[in-house]
């Protein structure tokens, strides 16, 4: 006789039993039995599965501690049996199911009761349901409704179910399977959620508690209807004493422990920074090695993300992150609305180690170091000069950087007719000179001289773009060397980093590994991914010019002193709207910008920085301030290195350069008046404190344009 006879058999005896003792005609449960016979028709040919569980994600800082848990619905952590107390399994099972061990996935008198209520016309089914049966039901039909008909559908899969898996597995899987109210799956997440602890700490007034819930997870929150929970604990507590796995002492002491106070969220539902959003969203939404790891589509890579169980080891330096943040704080005065974002990069893998994108996630989500396209002002330069580097240019090629430039039609793309650039600059220079003092003349001259229209300003866009601004919007305008078209911060530190690494850029990274709920590791960042786009020599030689910004240029008044190799640039806006610096170490490069996010790209004097800032709000004032408070902590423990010389033998003769190009020849059409050819980085710039941060101003018949 099969399992499924005996059960047909034993269940039609107690129906009658049961339909005899309340006086019903036995016509009426020949119906349930038909019902019984189609459900199990329907369902006798079935495999029962059980899909993964969906469980948090761990996220982790680069040192392996934790950062936080993400979850999506269901907040769940899984655990083996083994790891359960045993005092929780005796109360589960005392309240719930006290023969599990015992039948095979049905409840023979149970169901009595529920035939009987199904013939009364009671169709709020109670009762009877087997701990097998209640992980049939959320597991296979969560969204059916309650009949007699899916009594008898989830009864056939339970039997099924004791089949193909053991006690201990059905156990398991329903302890890690079921709600336990405010938002915690599985008992390892309501043990956090409601006592704050760890699983193998609970108590046995504890373990009553969560047993409890099963039943009403939501009507039995111990925080909203204490005097509810208390009554079930107690019954729970009962129940156990009857089941002969708790004395009734043990019983009594229970009894007496206090409920819990407030529920802890220890997961997070969605992220709470700036980095986790962005690194979210590189995992998402981006096609890089990370993602392609956790699925082929946004919608599988998010539900891996928050529900796939992964321990995500991020990027993100926990000490960098506390240096970025306070050198923020202490850099901006309280109550304005000025803010800054900040990023730093590893130059050796790309790895993100700190970003701050705005003063507060909470008051705003919007990551203005991955998502603010700001003008960079005269930070930009450096795509310009990169570029005539690349053609051939030599550090020590001479240009005219005077106070005022016009450059008519068709050598200028940028409108009006003329285009006229107001500045501060005094003659003849060179390039190293030029990049110092962000002289505006020298480099709409140089961008010009790189190809006239917009030949000159494709040429610097292609070289940003390799470096690493891929994403900002750029258009062949001669304007774009002196920085009028927004780009992020994120761009402005990939670009610079992948200078500082010597012409190798590495895609920025937030994540370093990834690894499955089975320890299987399916993503890691070796740092090997890097690609040459830019020669070693050229990557040099424009280390060794951005040094002097740094050391006798438009930062030395803050950086001078820095007590390591530094190299990078300012950029400051028309109306001191926008400040940055961008520099590097031959270990770490960070780009700062400061500024108001409500004020877009223009030179309107009420976003001016300096009605805050004291004078302060340009590149080498408040944000190379930032960028050094940031920096010196950021390299606690680091080794000073020297930058790699370029190679001298390498570098070209020295020619003057025109709006045509280079000459051929030294051709001075006026005595220089600043420096002569070089081999290395001058000497010869004004002090820091009489060198002026330049903001240009324009004729009537100009455009506006930053100034550095």
């Amino acid at each position: 006789m099969t399992r499924f006879v005996k059960f047909s058999t034993r269940f039609l005896v107690v129906s009658l039993a049961g339909s005899m003792a309340l006086g019903t005609a036995a016509a009426f449960v020949l119906p349930a039995v038909q019902r019984l016979a189609f459900g199990t028709t329907a369902y006798n040919s079935r495999t029962p599965s059980l899909a993964p569980l969906q469980q948090r994600t761990t996220v982790l800082w680069s040192d392996g501690s934790l950062m936080t848990q993400l979850y999506n619905e269901q907040d769940r952590v899984a655990v083996r049996l083994e790891k359960v107390p045993q005092h929780l399994i005796d109360a589960v099972i005392s309240i719930e199911d006290r023969d599990f061990f015992k039948h095979e996935g049905i409840d023979f008198r149970g169901y009595a009761r529920a035939l009987v209520r199904d013939i009364e016309g009671n169709t709020r089914l109670q009762g009877g349901s087997t701990i097998t049966q209640q992980l049939v039901k959320i597991t296979q039909f969560p969204e059916a409704e309650r009949s007699m008909k899916q009594k008898v559908r989830e009864a056939n899969v339970a039997t099924q179910f004791e089949r193909r898996f053991s006690k201990e597995e059905i156990l398991e899987r329903y302890l890690n399977e079921v709600y336990f109210g405010a938002g915690a799956y599985g008992v390892k997440a309501a043990s956090e959620r409601y006592f704050d602890k760890k699983l193998r700490a609970i108590t046995v007034a504890e373990a009553a508690l969560l047993a409890g819930l099963i039943s009403s997870p939501n009507g039995l929150n111990p925080v909203e209807n204490p005097g509810g929970a208390k009554d079930r604990r107690d019954r729970v507590l009962a129940a156990m004493v009857d089941n002969g796995v708790l004395s009734p002492a043990e019983a009594s002491v229970a009894r007496r422990s206090p409920l819990p106070k407030a529920v802890h969220h220890n997961a997070k539902y969605a992220p709470d920074t700036h980095f986790l959003a962005a690194m979210i969203d590189h995992l998402v939404e981006q096609d890089t090695p990370a993602a392609r790891a956790l699925g082929p589509d946004p919608e599988r890579r998010r539900a891996r993300i928050y529900g796939g169980g992964l321990a995500i080891t991020t990027t993100l330096d926990r000490a960098m992150q506390a240096h970025g943040e306070e050198a923020v704080r202490a850099g901006l005065p309280a109550g304005t609305p000025v803010t800054s974002a900040v990023v730093a990069l590893d130059n050796s893998n790309g790895a993100v180690k700190a970003m701050v994108g705005g003063v507060d996630f909470a008051q705003s989500k919007y990551n203005l170091a991955t998502q603010g396209a700001r003008q960079p002002g005269s930070s930009f330069k450096t795509f310009v000069l990169a570029t005539a580097l690349e053609a051939g240019y030599s550090p020590d090629d001479l240009i005219t950087g005077e106070s005022v430039c016009s450059f008519p039609k068709p050598l200028a793309t940028t409108p009006p007719d003329p285009y006229v650039v107001r500045a501060h600059g005094t003659g003849v220079m060179s390039l190293r000179t030029a990049i110092a003092d962000s002289v505006n003349c020298a480099f709409v001259r140089l961008i010009i001289s790189l190809g006239h229209g917009p030949v000159g300003p494709g040429r610097v866009i292609e070289t940003a773009r390799r470096l690493g601004v891929n994403e900002s919007d750029l258009i062949p305008v001669t304007s774009l060397a002196l920085g009028t078209l927004g780009v992020t911060p994120l761009e402005m530190a990939s670009s610079y980093s992948t200078i500082a690494a010597d012409g190798v850029r590495h895609a920025p990274e937030y994540v370093s590994e990834i690894v499955d709920p089975e320890g299987v590791v399916i993503y890691r960042n070796d740092g090997t991914s890097g690609k040459a786009v830019m020669r070693p020599q050229i990557a040099r030689q424009l280390t060794e010019m951005l040094q002097g910004p740094v050391r006798a240029g438009t930062a030395a008044g803050t950086l001078g002193s820095f007590p390591r190799p530094a190299a990078g640039k300012t950029g400051t806006t028309n109306s001191n709207v926008d400040a940055w610096f961008v520099g590097f170490t031959s270990q770490l490069t960070t780009a700062v910008w400061v500024g108001q996010p409500t004020c877009g790209d223009n030179d309107d004097p009420e976003c001016s920085l300096n009605r805050y800032l004291g004078g302060q709000g340009f590149g080498g004032g408040v944000a190379a301030r930032i960028w050094r408070a940031f920096m010196e902590p950021a390299h606690d423990g680091l080794p000073i290195e020297q930058f790699v010389e370029p190679d001298r033998a390498l570098i070209p003769t020295a020619q003057f350069i025109n709006s045509d190009g280079r000459l051929g020849r030294l051709e001075f059409p006026e005595a220089p008046s600043k420096t002569t050819p070089t081999t290395s980085p001058p000497t010869t710039s004004p002090s820091p404190s009489t060198l002026p941060e330049p903001t240009t101003t324009t004729a009537s018949t100009s455009t506006t344009v930053p100034g550095p």
